[in-house]
């Protein structure tokens, strides 16, 4: 086999004509014959090359070989849908479980994509290669037809220096005709080894690929069993958290039915607290009512017995005293009503024992001792400042004229006494009292009787003995102008500067006015942020509505 059989379009002949030629030519160097080169013989004919070599068949095994590397990539690259085998599984007809397929198909042939995808790109550059080899050998081709052209050229000058050389030139042609022979053959074997090991790796390709199918198909048949019976699990799940659901549900409105149950019997027990208060407080109306009725009628029964007595005493003579007392008891014709109008606008004991506290602080100031100073009640009342006096340990004593309010301030154990406070002063000696207090009693008075009460109590009063009067305070517009005439045995308003000038008048020194009880709806600190006029309303609508007169006796 010669290197014709492998290129048929070489023709070998002129190829060894011109190597003969240049080899003529390369012998005739300077220094060399110098006759001029005659033509070559006709016997060796004219140095040209055949037609063009079959280079389509040689694209055409390229390009099949290149349809195998096309084959392997498109094996490489990543799936984006499963293979027609897959149809087969009926579980695969929902998308969800297809994607989940493909993801593990892609994961498992992961590593092997990579090798497909080197090996590919390994043999495209030998195809690459071997592309820019049939290049550059068309290149060459070219090329060689120039330089046969110029050594025809050539060789019509250098034909009779050929046969010195003719048998030498025979002797390289046959080695290497045997070279071109070894490297024919060993290409041609490299070729066929190639595609030997590149069909065979494609056969195991497949061979793999198949094998990962029907692995991955009975994975496939294992996660959907899994999947099956994780979803029969859910749904064994579901069913349990339904039950729960309901059974909560239903504690829940056990729990709500119970809470109304409980909520029901709580209105219904504060409803019944309701009744209860609402009872009580009309008994206790009722028993009010009928306190009143009983005292005015005890009154009734004693001005009665008073008249009676009277009577009697005029048909024996004696008309002139029994009348008098009679008199004297028709004085007392309103202390029923008096002590019951206390009872309903006054407030109850425990608010005037909390507001007459204030003055607890001043008794220390003015070092009263509890137990050796006498404290003095004009106007006592209910008692309610004699009975804070006797809780704290202070000896008081209390004076009045209403009978009803005596019989209630003795029932407590407090000391009252019946009397005018005017005539009750004058018969006790001269600084024998430590303090004097009247709450609500001089707006009662005549302003000549008030001087008198005021010259009297510094009379009794002894050294650094403290006076308090209590009054309401006209100041305030409401009080002033309504209020104050809730009262009908009020006789006139008294301004506070009046009364301490009055006070100081009278011989009290270090007199100053306290004012006590501002209105429910007047706050001081909310006051100060606004303005002068707004302040002003505030403080006249809503200021004390009542102060205190406290001097003492220097």
């Amino acid at each position: 086999m010669t290197i014709e059989t492998y290129y048929p379009n070489l023709n070998v002949k002129h190829l060894l004509g011109k190597i003969r030629q240049e080899a003529l030519r390369q012998n005739l160097a300077p220094g060399g014959l110098s006759a001029p080169v005659p033509p070559p013989p006709a016997a060796t004919g004219e140095l040209v090359l055949k037609e063009d070599f079959d280079r389509e068949a040689i694209n055409n095994q390229i390009d099949y070989i290149e349809g195998f590397i096309k084959t392997a990539e498109s094996r490489a690259a990543v799936r984006n849908q499963l293979p027609d085998k897959f149809g087969r599984f009926p579980w695969l007809l929902f998308k969800p479980l297809q994607a989940l397929a493909l993801k593990i198909l892609n994961t498992i042939f992961r590593d092997q994509r990579e090798v497909n995808f080197n090996l590919a790109s390994a043999l495209r550059e030998c195809l690459q290669l071997n592309r820019q080899l049939l290049s550059e050998v068309e290149s060459l081709r070219s090329q060689s037809q120039r330089d046969l052209e110029n050594l025809m050229a050539v060789s019509q000058s250098l034909s009779g220096y050929s046969q010195a050389v003719e048998k030498n030139l025979v002797n390289n042609t046959q080695n290497l005709q045997e070279k071109l022979h070894n490297l024919d053959q060993k290409w041609q074997e490299r070729q066929q080894q190639n595609q030997d090991e590149l069909q065979g790796e494609i056969q195991e390709l497949e061979r793999e690929m198949q094998s990962q199918i029907e692995q991955l198909a009975q994975k496939g048949d294992r996660i959907a069993n899994q999947i099956q019976e994780g979803l029969q699990s859910q749904i064994e799940q579901l069913d349990q958290k339904r039950d729960r659901i309901a059974n909560q549900i239903q504690e829940g409105l056990q729990t709500q039915i119970h809470h109304l149950d409980r909520e029901l019997y709580q209105k219904t027990e504060q409803l019944q607290e309701y009744l209860e208060t609402q009872i009580k407080d009309s008994n206790e109306k009722n028993f009010q009512n009928s306190h009143y009725l009983k005292i005015d009628l005890l009154q009734q029964k004693r001005l009665m017995n008073k008249f009676l007595e009277a009577t009697a005493g005029a048909e024996g003579g004696l008309a002139s005293e029994p009348a008098q007392i009679f008199a004297g008891e028709l004085d007392h014709s309103l202390d029923a009503f008096y002590f019951a109008f206390e009872e309903r606008f006054r407030g109850s004991r425990e608010e005037i024992n909390e507001r007459l506290e204030v003055y607890l602080p001043r008794l220390r100031e003015a070092q009263i001792a509890p137990v050796d100073s006498l404290i003095l009640d004009l106007g006592c009342g209910r008692g309610e400042w004699l009975e804070l006096l006797r809780d704290n340990g202070y000896r008081s004593r209390g004076i009045d004229l209403n009978r009803v309010v005596i019989e209630q301030c003795q029932s407590r154990g407090l000391e009252v006494v019946e009397g005018d406070v005017i005539a009750y002063l004058q018969s006790m000696p001269d600084e024998s009292v430590a303090v004097i207090t009247g709450f609500h009693i001089i707006e009662h008075l005549p302003f000549e009787i008030l001087v008198k009460l005021l010259n009297e109590a510094f009379r009794v009063l002894r050294h650094r003995g403290l006076v308090i009067f209590e009054t309401p305070n006209p100041a305030n517009v409401l009080v002033g102008s309504c209020n104050f005439y809730f009262d009908p045995t009020h006789r006139n308003p008294l301004p506070s500067l009046m009364t301490q000038f009055l006070v100081q008048y009278c011989g009290f020194a270090e007199v100053e006015i306290l004012n006590l009880n501002p209105s429910d709806g007047f706050k001081a600190d909310e006051v100060n942020e606004l303005d002068e006029l707004s302040k002003q309303f505030n403080q006249y609508f809503y200021g004390p509505m009542d102060y205190a007169v406290i001097g003492y006796k220097l």
